[in-house]
């Protein structure tokens, strides 16, 4: 019984470091990008790569605004957020996370190694798409775990422009932008690293995947997903849980560890609501629109 509870809160502290990671390195790469807009448009200058600034005017303007810079950074992230409730929950997790890193990685060694504005603005844009596959895949893997990952995913989100703008600082005092920018690779390798090996993901089917079901990228939609506190089985508890409870609204349910007397298990349950479940939702809020 104590070893249980004391394995569940390790659990818990696992997943609260991982969703603050998950805040911190995702926006981390957007804040980086921002901080980076002034060195990212002057590399169209040829002296650039001989590690000198540009002469620019009194007003410290460069050629092409970085507006330009922050519109890549935000515009492809506001579309995907956009377009992802058509089809994100039919993507595995594993293949969202790794292909937010790729993103991430991509855009860094663009901008890094590009000799135009424009590739370097195409850099941008990957990590803008990174980020924003990072928001919409963190924030509803949440639902998976304990409530109180939002409240460390907000921290972490909040923690990432001071720590970002303040590496990028620091790093081109020393180094020319360039070094930094390379150097600011660990940020998705780290996130990558939480995902799968700090990460306490709960074992059922949308943490689970063959090569074959991520290549599929296809998964049931899921409307509700509820989490259910732990709980102790007996052993006839644990005998009568594991069988096969047959409903249709009922699409996945895991007991982790109920083989096992007296230790502590986590239930998670999805559930897709009911027709009937929709129109009593939904009623009450057109009749307080149509009195507005």
């Amino acid at each position: 019984m104590c070893w249980g509870r004391l394995r569940y809160c390790w659990q818990s502290w696992r997943n609260f470091i991982a969703f603050w990671c998950f805040g911190l390195f995702n926006n981390f790469i957007y804040v980086v990008m921002l901080s980076a807009a002034v060195d990212i448009l002057d590399r169209n200058t040829p002296r650039y790569s001989a590690g000198q600034r540009p002469n620019r005017s009194p007003l410290n303007c460069t050629e092409m605004g970085t507006g330009a810079v922050l519109l890549a950074d935000i515009g492809p992230s506001l579309l995907l957020k956009i377009l992802a409730p058509l089809f994100i929950r039919r993507i595995h997790y594993h293949f969202k996370v790794c292909l937010s890193v790729f993103l991430a990685l991509s855009a860094f060694l663009t901008v890094s190694f590009s000799k135009s504005v424009a590739f370097s603005l195409f850099g941008v844009v990957c990590a803008s798409l990174s980020c924003g596959l990072g928001d919409v895949t963190f924030l509803t893997m949440v639902a998976f775990f304990d409530t109180s990952v939002v409240s460390s995913w907000s921290s972490g989100t909040g923690a990432a422009g001071v720590v970002g703008s303040t590496f990028y600082a620091g790093m081109t005092s020393l180094v020319p932008p360039q070094t930094t920018l390379l150097a600011t690779l660990f940020a998705p390798l780290v996130m990558l690293t939480t995902y799968f090996v700090i990460l306490e993901k709960p074992q059922i089917a949308v943490f689970q995947a063959t090569c074959g079901d991520i290549s599929s990228c296809c998964r049931r939609e899921t409307q509700y997903t509820r989490l259910l506190e732990p709980l102790t089985y007996s052993n006839e508890t644990a005998a009568e849980s594991t069988t096969a409870t047959s409903d249709s609204d009922l699409v996945a349910a895991d007991l982790e560890g109920s083989d096992l007397p007296g230790q502590q298990s986590e239930l998670f349950v999805q559930v897709s609501p009911s027709w009937e479940v929709k129109k009593r939702i939904i009623k009450p809020l057109a009749h307080h629109v149509g009195g507005q």
